[in-house]
């Protein structure tokens, strides 16, 4: 018999027997269910109407007994107190009587109503002239007489309820012992398929086992031999077919294997770029002579060796271990600031990338080891200087002639030196915004170099969120307003001081809601928030505008870059240094910023600052 089929055959039994039980569970408690239900609704509620009845006919007798003693020559009832009681005992007598389910019960509530109606009458007819015998021989024996009714249906019910609760509990031993009884099979069952089963997959699982761990040893000369017409039986002749293949394919690779790892390692060995190869556990496995010369070691001295042991006594190898324990991977082209090392190298300072790259699996779901590497960028450093003191030289030296060209226009727009015609003037005010769009370009320019250059200023001041928002806000208005957009600020409540350049900040923001303004229709929407999130603020700025493309998105904060241009006027387009220049003043206060955006929906731009520590 198949395998297969035995547990098939298990699980059958096993999920006849779940069934069975819950068919009777099911049964008895829908019995326990429906005697509960007829004991609340049958006699409960009827001893709630008799209560209620008692104790109205009650009130109503103290009220008859005042203006019968107390008021000789009024009516019995001296107050509305009478008539709201004689209310209540009514209601609560026709509650009962669409409530009778015992024998015998429908005789005496007919026969308490007729006595109801015998006393009322009894009021009714009472008058200043009646004789004194009229209460205690006629209206009070009637009072007695409902009273024992309504005790004598009261006790009716009682005794039905505590009939019908015994019925409850006879069905509930009833259930139990049903229970008791599928239960008790169950677990026969149960045991039976235990001892079965394991008597046929335990042991021909067992010599497997037993196999597979001699064929990971390379003992391949091992065989199984189960003679079974299942699916056990299949998977031994598999693994002894397996077992022959990895023989042979031992045999003919392992030479190529060999040469493939010489191969490696030589050109490791090779390359210019200091490199060290770890595995899954952080054991160095190969180390090239330039890193050896970098790091101060040797082959010899590290192979085989833990990098965090190695780190406790080499600073230089303590970077790279604390990158592999943070679970992040670092490259020369990642997000994060770079941070050049300075290593006196070949008897000069040289300025070297840390790159940590690791390696996974297919699946990328382990990670099969890490490759560390110390890349010289001495070339390309000094190429950056170059690049940035030119760049800070050309924009100081155009900012001058690109001032006193402002202020030439101005003076020529003036009415003392001379009227000029509206072509002139026309004329003027496009060279008044072309080199007012220059200056600002010149001043990117320059915020730029100072940042690569390290020489930028920073002034930290504690202050609220509201104070930059404010000072970034304000010079927007006008232009808001003008394209009379929907503008809206939100900041939560209880945010803390946060540290901060208020001016670089302000920067940020007045770029960010510029842009926000530029890219949004006329009559569209930009919402300016702060909302704190754990140990930091996040800012956001979101816009109605035509959104950026996907393929855009990652490149927006790069220098240099512009999206499409092709709607927008000359004199607003820039040099695409404004989200790179405030992508690096976020991170010299230590925070991100990133942007999501839908294609002719809008964008969102985010970016955190931490909060005064």
């Amino acid at each position: 018999m198949k395998l297969k089929s035995w547990l098939n055959l298990s699980y059958i039994l096993l999920a006849l027997l779940v069934v069975c039980v819950s068919i009777v569970g099911f049964y008895f408690l829908d019995k326990i269910t429906l005697a509960s239900d007829r004991i609340l609704k049958d006699n409960y509620e009827s001893l709630t109407y008799l209560d209620n009845m008692i104790d109205a006919a009650e009130k109503m007798d103290k009220y008859i007994v005042s203006g019968y003693y107390i008021n000789k020559n009024s009516s019995l009832t001296d107050s509305s107190g009478f008539s709201m009681y004689e209310k209540i005992f009514r209601d609560n007598l026709n509650k009962e009587e669409n409530n009778i389910t015992e024998a015998g019960e429908k005789e005496l509530v007919e026969k308490l109503r007729s006595e109801f109606d015998d006393f009322i009458n009894l009021i009714q007819n009472f008058t200043p002239e009646s004789p004194a015998e009229y209460y205690p021989d006629l209206i009070s024996p009637k009072y007695y007489s409902i009273n024992n009714l309504c005790r004598e249906i009261l006790d009716l019910n009682k005794n039905a309820l505590v009939r019908k609760n015994n019925e409850a509990i006879t069905i509930s031993k009833e259930l139990e012992m049903y229970m008791l009884i599928i239960t008790l099979l169950a677990v026969v069952t149960a045991l039976l398929i235990l001892l079965k089963i394991p008597g046929i997959v335990i042991k021909p699982i067992n010599e497997l086992t037993q196999n597979v761990i001699e064929i990971s040893e390379k003992n391949y000369s091992r065989k199984l031999d189960l003679k079974m017409d299942n699916e056990l039986g299949n998977l031994a002749d598999k693994i002894n077919l397996m077992s022959g293949k990895l023989e042979e394919y031992e045999r003919s690779n392992i030479e190529k294997f060999i040469a493939q790892k010489k191969r490696a390692e030589a050109i490791v060995k090779s390359m210019r770029d200091g490199i060290i190869v770890i595995d899954e556990s952080n054991k160095v496995v190969l180390i090239n002579s330039v890193s050896e010369e970098l790091f101060g070691v040797t082959e010899d001295n590290i192979t085989g060796k833990d990098i965090n042991e190695i780190s406790k006594y080499n600073k230089l190898m303590e970077n790279f271990s604390k990158e592999l324990s943070e679970n992040n991977e670092v490259t020369a082209d990642s997000d994060i600031k770079k941070n050049y090392f300075r290593i006196f190298y070949k008897n000069k300072e040289e300025f070297f990338l840390k790159e940590v790259i690791k390696v996974y699996d297919e699946k990328k779901a382990n990670i099969l080891g890490a490759v560390l590497i110390l890349k010289n960028v001495t070339g390309f450093k000094e190429l950056d200087e170059i690049k940035s003191g030119f760049i800070a030289t050309v924009s100081h030296e155009l900012r001058t002639p690109l001032t006193a060209m402002s202020m030439s226009f101005h003076l020529l727009q003036d009415k003392r030196i001379g009227e000029l015609n509206d072509e002139q003037s026309k004329l003027i005010d496009t060279m008044k915004q072309e080199v007012k769009r220059l200056l600002k370009i010149v001043s990117e320019l320059l915020n730029l170099s100072h940042i690569e250059s390290g020489n930028q200023q920073m002034k930290y001041r504690t202050v609220p969120v509201e104070d930059i928002f404010d000072a970034a806000v304000t010079p927007m208005l006008m232009q808001i307003e003008n394209k009379k957009i929907d503008f809206t600020v939100n900041v939560e409540k209880d945010i803390p001081l946060i540290k901060a350049d208020v001016n670089k900040i302000a920067w940020v923001l007045i770029n960010l809601l510029s842009n926000a303004v530029r890219y949004t229709p006329e009559g569209g929407s930009i919402k300016l928030s702060a909302e704190k999130r754990s140990n930091e603020v996040l800012i956001s700025v979101r816009d109605s505008g035509k959104g950026i493309e996907p393929n855009n998105l990652n490149k927006i904060f790069e220098k240099f870059v512009q999206i499409d241009e092709k709607n927008m006027e000359s004199s607003k387009s820039g040099v695409g240094l404004g989200l790179a220049i405030s992508k690096e003043f976020v991170n010299i206060h230590g925070g991100k910023i990133w942007a999501e955006s839908e294609v002719r929906k809008g964008t969102v731009f985010y970016f955190t600052l931490p909060f005064n520590a």
